[in-house]
């Protein structure tokens, strides 16, 4: 591969870009309610001291549609959203990575962000 998997002052997260990087909510999602409640901690943890960084980062790059980002910028954007995604069962406390009476998630209607509707 010819372009950097991540900016440079991010090297330290490549680790997890193949597995957390995905490009749609649904994968996000389907993707922490699957694993192991130790990988999302592990992820968690490592994600949440660089995330003040990380907003630095965008706001100092312009940035608007996530679609015109460089192909680096874009995998960390989606590594943040993971991040996001991640810390409920960690913040909450959860035993398990999803709630047992949660709505199924191959029923959720995930919508593209308003701007593309």
């Amino acid at each position: 591969m010819t372009d950097r998997s991540l900016p440079p002052e991010f090297a330290d997260l490549e680790g997890f870009v193949a597995a957390w990087a995905l490009p749609t909510e649904r994968q996000r999602q389907a993707k922490r309610v699957g694993d192991e409640l130790d990988a999302v901690r592990r992820f968690y943890e490592a994600m949440l001291p660089r995330m003040p960084a990380l907003f630095d980062y965008f706001d100092k790059i312009p940035h608007g549609d996530q679609t015109q980002l460089p192909a680096d910028a874009l995998r960390l954007y989606r590594l943040g959203a993971a991040f996001i995604e991640a810390s409920h069962p960690i913040e909450m406390k959860w035993r398990r990575t999803d709630i047992d009476d949660a709505f199924p998630l191959d029923r959720f209607n995930f919508l593209p962000p308003s701007d593309r509707r």
